[in-house]
């Protein structure tokens, strides 16, 4: 390599992990929305996970395609609780709707914003604890979409 060549090489090099490190994505809390009303606050969130599979499949195929998986400490809120008894004992049409997930920075400003379509919270699950123990009881809600959409902020 010519120096010129290697010169750039090297600066490129260098200069690549802080423009990756200003790139990141960091969230310190995460809110499920429907028709612009948050029905819930959490403050993890362990998986995004979008699938595509062929038309024929989809079509033949009510399960979803998309899977979120959050985490908070348990709330007295029953919002999501209610969403979740309205899918499970209204059907298809009443308990499924267009979400939005939204995360945010420690400053309160959006950082990553996802459209969920027809989503339904399929599962929630309450942690272990033993009574008298000082830890946070964490409740965990997995919500199964139709489809996930990453859109702008």
């Amino acid at each position: 390599m010519r120096p010129a060549t290697l010169a750039l090489v090297a600066t490129v090099a260098l200069t690549m992990p802080t423009a990756i490190a200003q790139d990141r994505v960091t969230a310190a809390r995460f809110e499920i929305s429907i028709d612009g009303h948050t029905i819930a606050m959490f403050g993890g969130l362990q998986l995004i996970a979008a699938e595509a599979k062929g038309l024929q499949e989809f079509s033949n195929d009510t399960r979803g395609r998309g899977v979120v998986q959050l985490t908070r400490p348990l709330t007295p809120s029953q919002e999501i609780w209610a969403w979740h008894e309205l899918a499970v004992n209204s059907g298809y049409e009443a308990g499924r709707k267009d979400a939005m997930l939204v995360a945010y920075n420690r400053d309160g400003q959006a950082v990553a914003r996802y459209k969920l379509t027809n989503a339904w919270p399929a599962k929630i699950e309450i942690g272990t604890l033993k009574a008298g123990a000082s830890e946070v009881l964490l409740e965990t809600v997995t919500l199964v979409c139709e489809s996930i959409q990453r859109v702008a902020v």
